[in-house]
């Protein structure tokens, strides 16, 4: 664990941030994620994928009483899409999402469902981990199996409107942008997983814990990256923090358990409290099927109210974000 001495030396590139070609890996996964947490009560998350070399559009919308109001998810043709590979700049068939640093918009519909987003980053572009951004295995020759990469926009000013049933909806909110790649399944590295991106007064905090896969000796992991007003600020492998899952119900799809209830609890040396999480409502939901295992993955809002003491500040404060758990 340490305190980041030069953030510029985590800073991202633009071409990080560009499409990522994986040749030789026909399964591999490449991701574009961002969630919304809106004034209005509204919050959305938007895919922009690269599967098995399919492009993916996926867009969930829920309302202020936790109502899923949009669920789309669109399979397009490869000979539909054009990919930037020195930055960030996509289009699939009408849809688009492009940029340079702090500003991307997102135009994004299906019939009369659909997104018009314009995300500001408030915290520098980072590399998850050095020196390239592979948390997992290493993609330099000679590459290992499995690699992951991750890269942040963890705080963004957001402004634009949705469409729902046809009906423009002005927003303006919060959320993060995400670039992810990888040679196959999240599966391959990770038995189960949770993640999340937390705003506390004038810090944002990504956490990321799991138990790797057999691949990975059934590792425990745990990553903390802190953000101060817009520096990266320390970054934290094997940190002190325990997530506690509760209230479990059943997916009656699946017949698989998830939780309703998460309680991150922090006792970092310099980071330290506890964040309750309740279940608002399920964005998304995804049964991962593995060799020996099967995982169900859901991300939700979650209301929640952070308790924390942070170089020595008191921060209580309550917000509602977009949190993911594989369980």
């Amino acid at each position: 664990m340490s305190i980041v001495s030069n953030p510029a030396m985590y800073r991202s590139t633009e071409k990080q941030w560009a499409q990522h070609p994986l040749p030789n890996y026909p399964n591999g996964f490449e991701m574009w994620y961002n969630n919304a947490s809106f004034d209005n009560g509204y919050h959305a998350s938007i895919f922009w994928g690269i599967v098995a070399g399919n492009p993916l559009l996926d867009l969930r919308v829920c309302n202020s009483e936790g109502k899923l109001v949009v669920e789309s998810t669109q399979f397009l043709n490869p000979s539909d899409a054009i990919y930037s590979t020195e930055s960030l700049d996509i289009k699939i068939g009408d849809n688009y999402y492009r940029g340079k640093f702090p500003s991307y918009e997102h135009s994004i519909h299906d019939g009369d469902n659909g997104a018009e987003l314009v995300y500001e980053s408030l915290t520098q572009p980072t590399i998850a981990e050095l020196p390239d951004g592979i948390v997992i295995g290493h993609e330099a020759t000679p590459d290992t199996l499995p690699f992951f990469s991750w890269f942040f926009r963890p705080r963004c000013k957001i402004s634009g409107k949705l469409i729902v049933a046809g009906k423009e909806i002005a927003v303006s909110g919060e959320g993060l942008s995400e670039h992810e790649w990888s040679t196959g399944s999240f599966l391959d590295a990770f038995h189960y997983w949770s993640f999340g991106c937390l705003p506390i007064g004038e810090h944002t905090l990504v956490y990321m814990e799991g138990h790797q896969s057999e691949k990975l000796g059934y590792q425990k992991a745990k990553w903390l990256w802190d953000w101060k007003g817009e520096k990266f600020y320390e970054y934290c492998r094997d940190c002190d923090y325990y997530i506690q899952k509760s209230d479990l119900a059943v997916d009656e799809g699946t017949g698989k358990p998830y939780p309703q209830k998460l309680v991150l609890m922090f006792e970092h040396s310099r980071i330290k409290g506890t964040i309750t999480c309740d279940l608002k409502t399920i964005m998304q939901k995804q049964l991962y099927p593995g060799e020996e295992w099967e995982v169900l993955y859901t991300n939700g809002v979650y209301d929640c109210h952070a308790q924390m003491e942070i170089d020595n500040e008191k921060i209580d404060t309550k917000f509602s974000r977009m949190l993911e758990t594989a369980f």
